[in-house]
């Protein structure tokens, strides 16, 4: 009977010893795969992690490149509004400059010169005025700088017109000087002649002081303000633009 007892104690105590031991060994095993699991998550934290610091630097470098590029854009577009101005004003400065009293029959050449340099600031003008058509967004600025640019440009044409008129009057002294200096080595023969190209040297004359004193007394002042509210109206909104 007690052997019985000291058996069924025993294999109670077997019993509650397995059970104790698959417990626990049931409970290490949840702790050991929490612990892996918790490493997997921590493994993936980390990634995404540096997932996000590298998105966040490149979205930094993208933003940086398109604030850079804002400003570079920006800079061009007041360079452009800036540099059509002063072209502009160095063309009227160049037409304004041309003094015809200082030119006659004997520098005919650099009255030429002075034309084509003015005529040059055409093609300058106008290839500062595309510029502005392409960088700049403001229409009614746009607008206001090719007004200016074709207001600009007529003045230039009627100057033009005007310097080629004087020119030509001096070259056409010039060729009766020669003419003259020919027929004077036989005066006798050529006295009526020459007496009759002495008047028309002094109605060329007449003519160059006339084209001169209109030129600079009525007529350049009256075309060059033609110009000015063109050139009123894109220095304000310029001013106006540049601001902003």
């Amino acid at each position: 009977m007690k052997a019985e007892l000291i058996i069924e104690i025993i294999l109670l105590f077997i019993a509650v010893y397995l059970a104790f031991f698959k417990s626990y060994l049931t409970e290490k095993g949840k702790s050991a795969a929490l612990k892996e699991d918790l490493q997997d998550l921590t493994r993936e934290v980390e990634s995404v992690k540096n997932e996000f610091v590298k998105e966040q630097e490149m979205m930094k470098t993208d933003l940086q490149r398109i604030l850079d590029n804002e400003i570079s854009y920006r800079s061009e577009e007041r360079d452009a509004i800036i540099k059509f101005h002063g072209i502009v004003n160095q063309w009227l400065y160049s037409i304004l400059e041309v003094s015809l009293g200082n030119y006659d029959k004997t520098n005919i050449a650099e009255l030429v010169n002075i034309r084509n340099t003015n005529s040059s600031y055409y093609a300058k003008t106008g290839i500062a005025k595309s510029k502005i058509t392409l960088l700049v967004e403001d229409s009614k600025l746009t607008i206001a700088a090719n007004d200016l640019y074709l207001s600009v440009m007529k003045f230039h044409y009627w100057a033009d017109e005007v310097f080629l008129k004087y020119q030509h009057n001096c070259e056409k002294q010039k060729s009766l000087t020669d003419r003259f200096i020919i027929i004077m080595k036989n005066y006798e023969e050529n006295k009526e002649l020459a007496k009759a190209m002495a008047d028309d040297e002094q109605n060329l004359k007449a003519e160059q002081r006339k084209i001169y004193e209109d030129y600079i007394k009525t007529d350049r002042n009256k075309e060059l303000e033609k110009t000015q509210p063109y050139k009123s109206d894109f220095e304000n909104l310029a001013k106006e633009y540049l601001k902003n």
